[in-house]
């Protein structure tokens, strides 16, 4: 019974973190078609600007917004997409501002907390549900190897494995071969398996 009631427990979770894991698979595919579609695609003209010319344009322009600090920058080696910079705000918001490499023009910029693809990470981690959700998917990882553990308990297949076994037992009591390799012994009786030749001689009658 328990076996069977943590798993329908860990079915929902297991379900939604199947899920999201597979999309979060073509996390980087699905995120540069969005911010194309969003933002547009670079035209590669000429030679990338120095990433310290480019980090100089986004302070310039977060010059009057003293409590956001940019933290990392992401540049792909892909021509047509933009230079990723994160700026973190002091409420722990993630705005994410993307550049032209080529121009050090600022396309645009969002709140990274409110994409689809960190959606998706909250609710593969965390269930949506912050720290809490970080627990319960720890707890339904511990449960699913109670599954694993009682499910290997409680297959029927170590039944089958028993019969055989047993039944191999008993033939093997019932029937075996004398080592010596001249008779063969059952459970009815005993019958012979080459006999030696015996001599005629000693069945002819003598005759006068």
């Amino acid at each position: 019974m328990l076996h069977r009631y943590l798993g329908l427990v860990a079915a929902l979770v297991l379900i939604i973190v199947g899920l999201t894991g597979s999309l979060l698979v073509f996390q980087r595919e699905i995120d540069e078609f969005l911010v194309s579609q969003q933002f547009g695609q670079v035209t590669p003209k000429g030679d990338r600007l120095p990433i310290e010319s480019v980090l100089e344009t986004v302070k310039t322009s977060y010059a009057k917004q003293p409590d956001i600090k940019i933290s990392s920058v992401n540049t792909l080696p892909d021509p047509y997409f933009p230079c990723r910079f994160w700026l973190q705000a002091a409420n722990n918001e993630s705005l994410q501002v993307l550049v032209n490499p080529y121009t050090g023009i600022i396309m645009g910029s969002h709140n990274w907390d409110e994409t689809i693809i960190s959606w998706t990470f909250k609710l593969h981690y965390q269930l949506l549900a912050g720290e809490i959700g970080t627990i319960i998917v720890g707890i339904v990882a511990f449960m699913l190897l109670i599954l694993s553990i009682t499910g290997i308990v409680l297959w029927s297949g170590w039944r089958i494995l028993s019969g055989v076994a047993e039944t191999r037992h008993m033939y093997q009591k019932s029937s075996m071969t004398f080592n010596g390799g001249k008779y063969f012994f059952t459970g009815s009786g005993l019958a012979p398996s080459s006999l030696p030749s015996v001599p005629h001689s000693l069945f002819s009658t003598p005759q006068n």
